[in-house]
């Protein structure tokens, strides 16, 4: 699919569906087993979902600074930090902060912790990296954030470099970043270093990240634009399946190279062919509107639904046991929705309608 002209919105509905799917698996991996077909492997697996969540980031950021770099010569990097500010510290800063004073004792036990301060500080992947995933309730897969958040501050000084010079030195930088960072990984995993440290440090769990920035440089359009969509969405979902088959990621072995290899193949080819062939009569379901919505308000999808999940455990705890999962499970999602729709309505889009302002792409609308 080529690009937009150099005027239009750089919008497009479908990725918001994939978005949504993204935000299901992670929702899915987290929430009771059901007893249904394909339950327990959804479950086991959904992880996938998050890096499905970084290959899109890093995809959308290429595209739209791309877009930037094109019409300006350059790329505003003290309005990127700003715009992404708006977008993702107002709900995450309230949440975190409500989750500990509300805490019983106002949060003394948490407040002035190291915890907090790894949250309030985007940091907290690194003490998860060493002391375990965040015990302040509801929070510790907001590691997430903090990766995310690490990776916000070197993308456009990356890519400002990338495209000041040629295909060659970006092809060069982007291989010499994976060597050193899968070098790295194996030094960790010679160590022994319990998991889930690999998992949460940006420099060993890079795949998806770095694929998707190589499917926002247009790289796979030259490998892939005699191959038939629907064969690439399959070759993505067998790499995916691929992944599946070697020990869990919980596990720290050599397993763990082709595995992160694979999530990102299975991830960055998933992006390329919805955004390819996401209009395509046979893919004009992920753009359904209440697809899209969802996928428009899954940062506090994905925000809320652990605590979404803890609340519905306590509404159901006195349901009878064989319908105590499934019934947890959807009042949580429901929970979830709702929460999501209300943050996104009163909390979030204020300050989206003030990071429009610092926008030279327009992309999606408030």
């Amino acid at each position: 699919m080529a690009d937009p002209s150099p005027d239009a919105p750089f919008y497009f509905p479908e990725l918001d569906g994939l978005r949504f799917f993204a935000f299901l698996l992670v929702f899915i991996h987290h929430a009771p087993v059901l007893g249904l077909p394909m339950a327990g492997f959804l479950h086991a697996h959904g992880w996938i979902g998050v890096d499905l969540f970084f290959a899109l980031s890093a995809f959308l950021f290429v595209k739209i600074l791309a877009k930037e770099f094109n019409r300006t010569g350059t790329i505003g990097i003290g309005h990127f930090y700003l715009r992404r500010g708006l977008r993702i510290w107002p709900l995450y800063f309230l949440f975190c902060f409500l989750k500990i004073v509300l805490h019983p004792g106002f949060g003394r036990e948490y407040l002035f912790s190291w915890r907090a301060f790894g949250l309030f500080t985007f940091t907290d992947n690194l003490f998860s990296a060493f002391r375990g995933y965040n015990p302040i309730p509801d929070t510790a897969h907001l590691w997430t954030i903090s990766y995310e958040e690490q990776f916000y501050l070197v993308i456009p000084l990356a890519l400002l470099f990338l495209f000041r010079g040629r295909r060659a030195r970006a092809a060069g930088f982007l291989a010499g970043g994976a060597l050193l960072s899968t070098l790295l990984r194996a030094v960790l995993i010679q160590a022994r270093l319990a998991h889930p440290a690999i998992w949460v440090l940006p420099v060993t769990h890079f795949e998806s990240i770095l694929l998707g920035i190589v499917v926002g440089l247009g790289g796979y359009d030259v490998l892939l634009k005699r191959v038939p969509a629907g064969a690439v969405l399959a070759a993505g979902l067998g790499f995916g399946w691929l992944m599946t088959r070697l020990p869990s990621i919980e596990t720290v072995g050599w397993s763990l190279m082709p595995s992160y290899l694979l999530i990102g193949l299975c991830t960055s080819l998933l992006v390329q062919v919805v955004f390819r062939a996401g209009k395509a009569p046979w893919m004009r379901w992920i753009s359904a509107r209440p697809l899209v919505y969802l996928g428009k308000i899954s940062y506090g999808l994905y925000v809320y639904h652990v605590f979404a999940l803890a609340l519905g455990r306590k509404l159901l705890r006195s349901c009878p046991p064989p319908l105590q999962d499934p019934a947890t499970a959807l009042v949580s999602l429901g929970l979830t929705v709702a929460l999501a729709a209300l943050s996104y309505r009163y909390l979030e889009k204020p300050f989206l309608v003030l990071k429009k302002r610092f926008e030279v792409i327009h992309s999606r609308p408030a």
